[in-house]
C-alpha cells in the first residue's frame, strides 16, 4: 500500500471514518510531519526516518490517548534522530501521553518529562527529568555514565 493507503486504512475500516474525511486528516498529518510529497510513495521508496514518521502518522490517525514508542531511534542516523526528537517534543504539546522505551540516554534527555528506570523488570528510579541531573539511586547514576 502507498503511504496514503496506509494512513486511511484503519480510520475507514475500524473507526468508520469516511474515505474523504480520512484522506483530509491524512494530508494534514503528512504536512505536519513534513511528508506532504510522500502520499503516493511506497514504503520501500522512503528513508528510515520517513518510514518512522509515517508509522507515527498512522498511529496518530486513530487519535490515541496514549502513544507508545519502542526504541524509535534505533538504527537511525543523527539527523533523522533529531527529526524524531522534534516530532516527539511537538506531540507533547498536543496532550497525547507518550511512553518512550529507549536505552539511549542522550535521546531520553531531549524528550523526557518523566523518567522510569528499570533493571531486571524492577523499578529502580522514577521521577521528573531532573533525575538525569540528580539521580536518586546509585544504579541510575551508574547507568548514566555509560
Amino acid at each position: 500500500m502507498t503511504v496514503m493507503e496506509n494512513l486511511i486504512e484503519a480510520p475507514t475500516k475500524v473507526a468508520g471514518m469516511s474515505k474523504d474525511q480520512a484522506t483530509q486528516e491524512a494530508l494534514k498529518m503528512l504536512s505536519t510531519l513534513q511528508l506532504s510529497d510522500k502520499a503516493d510513495a511506497w514504503p520501500l521508496q522512503l528513508s528510515g526516518g520517513q518510514q518512522q514518521r509515517v508509522a507515527i502518522a498512522r498511529a496518530l490517525m486513530m487519535k490515541p490517548e496514549v502513544l507508545l514508542f519502542d526504541e524509535p531511534t534505533a538504527a537511525l542516523d543523527p539527523e533523522i534522530t533529531t527529526q524524531i526528537v522534534n516530532i516527539i517534543n511537538e506531540l507533547s504539546e498536543t496532550g497525547i501521553t507518550q511512553v518512550v522505551v529507549t536505552h539511549e540516554v542522550d535521546f531520553a534527555k531531549k524528550i523526557a518529562s518523566h523518567v522510569l528506570y528499570l533493571e531486571k523488570g524492577r523499578v529502580i528510579e522514577h521521577g521528573t527529568k531532573d533525575a538525569f541531573k540528580h539521580p536518586a539511586t546509585k544504579a541510575f547514576a551508574d547507568y548514566l555514565t555509560h
